[in-house]
């Protein structure tokens, strides 16, 4: 569907007062890389439409947002402004179009460059990320926070050697968010270190790209649609009693294997969670305890599922 063949379907939609309708219709048109193009008056015109709708689907406050953006669409403090909006929103699809474009306009800022990495990166675009990173090899040898951003989003895409050459650029000092996101490299590379060798971490490699991003190990991959997209992954699923048991019990071959012997199974709060607990303490042979009032150390917990490259000062300058 062509820019204005969605403008035109929204617009109608509007006017039957179907404004989630006129969003699904329209907000294509804004996805990252977007329809828009480098016309300003094309992006007054889109923002204007995708005011109304925020009106109606997120509330004023929002919409304002949205609105500043149209009147000035080549303001690139109005621009990153909605971008960070659009990030909090979810819709981060369209948030990277509009920080590409704020880029576009005056380039390789820090803030604005890694605000576009969050939101290119939570639509799961890592080799953009790169792209635009590598495009500003003055601004990623300055700021410890694009380096980082780059190493991960190449490890993201499945590259080891880059990753690799800028570590030793990582030097945290004493900062904690920085020593984590120094150690979150050094540990992805150090994980693949380990297997190597043993699993080829290939594009087909699911299991050892879990474990090497996450730390995790995957006990089960799905046989359908292997040698496709989806290499072990599942579409939809809903998790069975069978398929419950047979994780649980994939867990003890590993613990078997490795001589390790858990002192309990914790048992999380909510009723899905405590059933399979008590399930697995049942099967493991091990006591299961409840979660803890307050659960693990809050501030290192809070510190490290942050996002940790979010964040502003409403006082600062370069956007």
């Amino acid at each position: 569907m062509t820019y204005v063949e969605a403008r035109q379907t929204a617009l109608e939609s509007l006017e039957r007062g179907e404004a989630r309708e006129a969003f699904a219709k329209f907000r294509w048109t804004m996805e990252y890389p977007g329809q828009l193009g480098d016309d300003p008056e094309r992006w007054r015109d889109a923002l204007t439409v995708f005011a109304r709708i925020a009106a109606l689907l997120a509330g004023d406050a929002f919409a304002t947002l949205v609105r500043r953006a149209a009147d000035a669409p080549d303001d690139v403090r109005a621009l990153y402004d909605l971008g960070y909006g659009l990030i909090e929103q979810d819709l981060n699809g369209i948030a990277a179009t509009v920080l590409a474009r704020a880029n576009v306009l005056l380039p390789n800022q820090e803030r604005l460059v890694t605000e576009l990495a969050c939101a290119l990166e939570r639509d799961l675009r890592f080799h953009e990320v790169c792209r635009f990173l590598r495009a500003a090899p003055e601004l990623v040898e300055q700021s410890f926070l694009c380096r980082y951003l780059l190493a991960y989003n190449a490890l993201m895409t499945g590259d080891l050697i880059e990753p690799r050459q800028m570590l030793g650029g990582l030097d945290p000092g004493s900062d904690p968010d920085r020593i984590f996101m120094a150690d979150r490299i050094a540990g992805m590379l150090s994980r693949a270190d380990a297997v190597r060798g043993v699993t080829p971490l290939n594009d087909k490699d699911l299991r050892g790209w879990h474990f090497v991003l996450t730390g995790g190990l995957l006990l089960h991959l799905s046989p359908f649609g292997f040698e496709d997209a989806m290499r072990g992954r599942y579409a939809v699923i809903q998790d069975d009693a069978g398929r419950c048991l047979e994780g649980i019990r994939r867990l003890a071959s590993v613990f078997e294997a490795w001589s390790v012997r858990p002192a309990r199974v914790w048992l999380l709060p909510d009723p899905d969670s405590a059933g399979l607990g008590s399930a697995a303490a049942q099967v493991l042979g091990l006591p299961g305890e409840r979660w803890p009032a307050g659960g693990l150390d809050r501030a290192g917990a809070d510190r490290r599922l942050r996002p940790l490259h979010r964040g502003r000062d409403s006082g600062s300058a370069g956007v």
